[in-house]
């Protein structure tokens, strides 16, 4: 079995044939596949970086001193840039490089987050600078949901119903009782 293999420029490691500039064949044993990039000595970074014509276009970064995290970037005509960064303790930060939180989205202006459904539907938690926006940028009913029920309910007609998913066509319906 071939270790290495050079073919017209493209290495082969576990194949004899490689078909791109590198190509990594494993067996089926308990080991698998794995690449290592183990640095040393004064390197700011360790990584891969994706470049074309000497032009940076994307990275997955180790920053040394980075206690643990690592860094995606992305960016146009090899200006690449961090955009996303995952901590040591798990928390992903997209627009920032120190998420304190599982998620946290950051923008310059207005930061979305936006969860789009196979339908088309569109929910939206957005912040900018004076507001936040909830909600839908499709026309459709957004409901407000504890213990896996609807509370309220607004429409998309803008009709809000307190107690029931479909309220009247007065602007609030409450149903049930209050107490006080």
């Amino acid at each position: 079995t071939d270790v290495m293999t050079l073919v017209d420029g493209n290495v082969g490691i576990g194949t004899s044939a490689p078909d791109a500039r590198v190509k990594i064949v494993g067996d089926d044993t308990a080991s698998g596949i794995t690449l290592r990039l183990d640095g040393g000595g004064s390197q700011t970074q360790r990584g891969i970086v994706f470049a074309v014509g000497g032009a940076d276009y994307g990275f997955i970064n180790i920053p040394v001193g980075g206690g643990g995290a690592m860094s995606f970037g992305a960016g146009p005509s090899g200006a690449a840039t961090e955009r996303m960064r995952i901590d040591s303790a798990g928390n992903v930060g997209i627009g920032t490089t120190s998420p304190d939180s599982l998620l946290e989205v950051s923008g310059a202006d207005e930061s979305q987050i936006k969860v789009t459904g196979t339908s088309g539907v569109e929910a939206v938690l957005r912040a900018s600078a004076s507001t936040v926006t909830i909600g839908s940028n499709t026309a459709h009913n957004l409901y407000l949901r504890t213990s896996n029920s609807a509370r309220m309910t607004i429409t998309a007609a803008g009709s809000v119903g307190i107690g029931t998913t479909s309220p009247t066509d007065g602007k609030l319906h409450v149903n049930g009782g209050t107490s006080g």
